[in-house]
């Protein structure tokens, strides 16, 4: 007898902190306001508990250009870059490089000026802020 009225302890406690946490706002407006629907210290059979979690899905990078990729010390090369969040949300580029200078590092459309020569990459990195970023490499030449 001691053991079942164990279990149905335990029980009444999982699912009164599994309300207590994910909320049971079954016909509620807001779904993280957290009114838990409890009788007693375990909820009534029946209930739903719906957990209103979306999972932020990472951007994708569609493609990453640099042209052209052979340069002389001077010149410069365009760079493209086109991401896309499954979400909608609002995407932040950052171009990188060495051996020159990149215009507008923070947009998706720049351009790189050859200062030195050399073998360089050219990164350019996409987050939405809540995933960890994306990144596309392009191999460029200066001389």
């Amino acid at each position: 007898m001691r053991d079942a009225y164990f279990g149905e302890l335990v029980l009444a406690v999982f699912s009164t902190a599994l309300l207590l946490a994910c909320g049971d706002y079954y016909g509620q407006e807001d779904p993280f306001s957290f009114k838990p629907n409890v009788s007693g210290n375990r909820p009534p059979r029946g209930t739903p508990v719906i957990v209103g979690i979306t999972q932020n899905q990472c951007p994708e990078l569609e493609f990453a250009i640099v042209a052209p990729t052979n340069l002389k010390i001077g010149t410069h090369a365009l760079l493209f870059a086109r991401a896309v969040d499954p979400e909608g949300g609002t995407l932040d580029y950052n171009w990188s490089a060495s051996g020159g200078t990149i215009s507008a590092p923070s947009e998706a459309n720049s351009t790189y000026t050859c200062t030195e020569p050399g073998s360089f990459d050219v990164h350019v990195t996409v987050s939405n802020g809540s995933c960890d970023s994306i990144s596309g490499i392009v191999p460029i030449t200066c001389e």
